[in-house]
């Protein structure tokens, strides 16, 4: 599916990649236009995200995730607590990442990235039903697929450089676990073990990374996370699943 306005979608997303807005400078100048008070969930270093932030992340995650139903569909507290614990650590690394000033994106990664969550959607109107219900604007999903993109690219890059396994570690691993190899060669098994020891390394050293990030920066939880109540948009839930049930038959 086709954003219908794709021509205007690409010009603010170019203006977007030119001058981004950091999520502090919206939230002020939002706040400027009348005395509505946000609940702050999380600061992160000069960032901050308010429960209304933490609600359109946690519903685009779950929708690029897979999950249509992640568009209107109660969240638990547990998934609350996870995404917040996720953009943390996505905050974290992208304040690296400008600090470093690398892995720019360009308009049309972005642009990919949106029409990939529009195809979730069975309708533009189903669309921009789910967008009015959270308040946010096609910028908004652009900043958030932006800066996604530029911490999947560091993380990558940096992972690629310091997360290597030698062929005598795979040798080693085939010998203390054959017995999880019946029948099976080391030929057999060469590229499956590699791409399970690069896997465990690649979570380690990410993990030590976000010690090493939240070792440097100023973490403050404000807020225990608290579930979200289903999004009431007309008709939204069930097209939504209409559109579900048609994909899986």
């Amino acid at each position: 599916m086709c954003f219908r306005h794709s021509a205007l979608l690409l010009v603010c997303l170019t203006a977007l990649v030119v001058t981004p807005v950091s999520t502090r400078q919206t939230t002020v100048a939002a706040a400027r236009l009348g005395p509505v008070v946000e609940e702050i969930v999380v600061s992160v270093g000069s960032r901050f995200l308010t429960r209304s932030d933490l609600e359109v992340e946690a519903r685009v995650a779950l929708v690029m995730g897979g999950g249509e139903a992640g568009a209107h569909s109660a969240i638990g507290e547990e998934t609350v607590a996870s995404v917040l614990d996720y953009l943390v650590n996505q905050l974290l690394i992208i304040e690296e990442v400008e600090r470093l000033q690398v892995f720019e994106v360009d308009a049309k990664d972005i642009a990919s990235e949106y029409e990939r969550f529009v195809s979730s959607f069975p309708s533009q109107a189903e669309l921009e039903a789910f967008l009015d219900a959270l308040g946010v604007g096609p910028e908004r999903l652009a900043a958030i697929f932006r800066r996604n993109l530029r911490v999947q690219r560091f993380l990558e890059s940096r992972m690629r450089l310091a997360v290597r396994v030698e062929e005598d570690e795979v040798v080693a691993f085939y010998i203390d676990n054959s017995e999880r190899f019946p029948g099976r060669s080391l030929d057999d098994m060469r590229d499956t073990i590699r791409a399970r020891l690069f896997r465990e390394r690649f979570d380690e050293a990410i993990r030590d990374l976000i010690d090493d990030l939240r070792g440097r920066s100023d973490v403050r939880v404000l807020a225990e996370p608290r579930g979200f109540p289903a999004l009431q948009t007309d008709g939204l839930g069930k097209d939504l699943e209409e559109h579900e049930g048609s994909r899986g038959q």
